[in-house]
């Protein structure tokens, strides 16, 4: 008898091998890492994850640090990163690679925060770009350079993240003086075809407080930043946003949506920025009002051409769902999708690895913060390898 359920038990796993080297879809081929949780390095509270894989394949996780409380800014929060030498297996210590304290004449400490990353590949040179609040958040922002007001900082590492320059204000560069509150969109900016940085940002700039979205792009390799035009109608905020650029250099982005409508906002531009189409509202990607993921990778199989890889929580009530979807279309469609977290699920940042797979960075439960690494056959069930 226990030789026969032996054998049974042989057969039965090998074919569940066999059915599942078929389909691609019943060996669901990921792994899943804790990286950040309430009370590592004696940090209160995590959140808001950027991801990036540099060239030579490091990763590098990077959230703010809400050392003492929960909660945005106005708040004491610091930039932490960990890094992975070996595609996400292993990760190291705790880095707080930003923080400003409390100066002098403030109740209130200043805070670094909603960082976004991009390599250089044309330098060898990892950027982040952040918000920094001097003392204030979104709605105590006040116009102007300085005093009670929020920036944009940037940093910059020669060496992969183990090293990390002094915090440089890029806003004199293209913060307009009417302008109240001025940050990052977090997530990741993007490196274009012609070797310019792109990240995302959104303002306030009156006293109804509409949140506006544009862009800030550099075309001298981080030395100096010029601002887009906006995108959306002016009357109902847009926010947190992903830019992905077409192969005919058409810039596609996809924005959190506060029209009342639970789906992601889409506009184009044909002219870097300079005029964007009118906003539309993506019905195959279901969002609440919360940040996602979206960016662009060489498709494997078709030269020239590209893959988007969209990840946020896919649901009408609440942040839940952790979904990733590919297209092999450019957006027009979502072919494919994945429920790869089906509890919590609310900030992402996805990159692609040295290897071809995808790295997923979420947010899920609380103060929790989680990498998934997706092959590309098990996101698109074999079809795309």
């Amino acid at each position: 008898m226990k030789k026969n359920k032996k054998n049974s038990k042989i057969i039965s796993v090998c074919i569940l091998l066999l059915i599942s080297s078929c389909t691609g879809t019943l060996q669901e081929d990921k792994t899943t890492k804790e990286l950040f949780s309430a009370g590592l390095a004696d940090v209160v509270e995590y959140r808001i994850p950027s991801l990036i894989c540099t060239p030579s394949g490091t990763l590098i996780a990077m959230v703010d640090a809400r050392v003492d409380r929960k909660g945005d800014i106005p708040n004491n929060v610091d930039l932490a990163i960990r890094r992975s030498e070996d595609g996400g297996e292993t990760w190291g210590e705790v880095q707080i690679i930003v923080d400003y304290g409390q100066p002098e004449g403030y109740d209130i400490p200043w805070g670094a925060a909603d960082a976004a990353m991009v390599y250089d590949t044309e330098t060898s040179t990892l950027w982040a770009l952040y918000t920094m609040g001097q003392g204030v958040g979104i709605a105590q922002s006040q116009p102007g350079l300085d005093g009670l007001t929020c920036q944009i900082h940037s940093i910059y590492s020669k060496d992969e993240g183990k090293t990390w320059s002094e915090p440089i204000d890029i806003s004199p560069d293209c913060k307009a003086l009417n302008m109240k509150f001025f940050g990052t969109a977090p997530g990741v900016g993007i490196q274009t075809g012609d070797g310019s940085l792109v990240f995302c940002i959104y303002t306030t700039q009156d006293s109804t407080n509409i949140m506006t979205a544009s862009l800030i792009v550099s075309n001298d390799h981080g030395k100096s930043w010029e601002r887009t035009n906006a995108w959306g109608d002016g009357i109902t905020s847009v926010t947190e946003t992903q830019i992905v650029e077409l192969p005919g250099g058409t810039w596609i982005v996809n924005s959190r949506n506060h029209y009342g409508i639970q789906r992601r906002l889409i506009s184009t531009s044909n002219d870097r920025g300079s005029t964007w189409s009118a906003i539309s509202h993506d019905e195959e990607l279901p969002c609440p009002t919360c940040m996602a993921s979206l960016i662009s990778i060489p498709h494997p199989d078709k030269e020239g051409e590209q893959l988007l890889i969209f990840a946020n929580p896919a649901s009408e009530q609440g942040r839940k769902n952790g979904t990733v979807r590919v297209s092999d279309d450019y957006g027009q469609s979502w072919k494919w999708s994945k429920l790869v977290e089906p509890d919590q699920y609310a900030y992402s940042c996805l990159t692609q690895l040295k290897n071809g797979s995808i790295g997923l960075f979420y947010e899920a439960g609380e103060s929790k913060l989680f990498y998934q690494n997706l092959t590309l056959d098990y996101l698109t069930d074999g079809i795309i390898k």
